[in-house]
């Protein structure tokens, strides 16, 4: 009677061993799913956890941009015209220093005041006793490449200096920008403009007047020209 009901016992099991253990369709694409999966689980776990790699990812990136900055720089900012403005100067004035040999057009309802200093003499533009725009001249025999570098060693606060930008004024002459990035606002912030004519060095400032800065260095001339 004990035989008959091991005999029985084996006998019920052996149909869930089966499933198991028969190879059918569907397991064979479940190994395969498996097989191809698992890799690139595994190698996406380990670029995610792994900061280095990515660390090694950004740096090239980041190579990569400055290359095509580089090379942008070289061919086609040198021949680029002067950043663009929004304002209509179809009624603008043209002032002329006789002293200084240079002119500029401006807003007829703004104030000229020329200031000597020791480092450089100042022709501001001046709105409601406030002065927006300031074109300096130096004193000295310094080219503008010197004075560019002295801006770029100077110390920015809440931002970070950029490479220069050159532009070409309209009778050819060479502008260099010195302008850097607002770490705060996250944006680029318009730069004070150097350039020369002759023997005098030309800086222009603006004092949060961007488009007054740029619609004043695009009319800006020289008489010896």
């Amino acid at each position: 009677m004990e035989e008959n009901n091991f005999i029985s016992e084996e006998t019920s099991e052996s149909p869930l061993k089966t499933q198991f253990t028969t190879v059918t369709t569907l397991s064979k694409y479940l190994a395969l799913l498996l097989f191809i999966a698992l890799p690139f689980i595994g190698g996406w776990v380990g670029y995610k956890y792994s900061p280095e790699k990515i660390v090694e990812v950004e740096k090239i990136v980041i190579q990569e941009i400055q290359k095509v900055e580089e090379n942008y720089d070289s061919k086609s900012i040198s021949e680029a015209n002067l950043p663009s403005h929004n304002l209509d100067t179809s009624d603008w004035v043209t002032y002329m220093s006789d002293d200084y040999g240079v002119s500029f057009k401006h807003n007829p309802s703004w104030k000229i005041n020329v200031a000597p200093g020791s480092v450089a003499d100042s022709i501001m533009i001046v709105v409601d006793d406030y002065s927006i725009v300031n074109l300096g001249i130096f004193h000295g025999d310094k080219d503008v490449t010197s004075y560019v570098s002295e801006a770029l060693n100077k110390k920015c606060n809440g931002c970070e200096l950029q490479k220069p930008r050159d532009y070409m004024m309209l009778d050819g002459t060479k502008v260099t920008e010195v302008y850097a990035f607002d770490t705060f606002n996250k944006k680029s912030m318009l730069g004070d403009f150097y350039f020369s004519s002759g023997d005098k060095v030309f800086w222009l400032h603006g004092d949060s007047a961007d488009d007054e800065t740029k619609a004043i260095m695009e009319t800006v001339s020289f008489s010896s020209n």
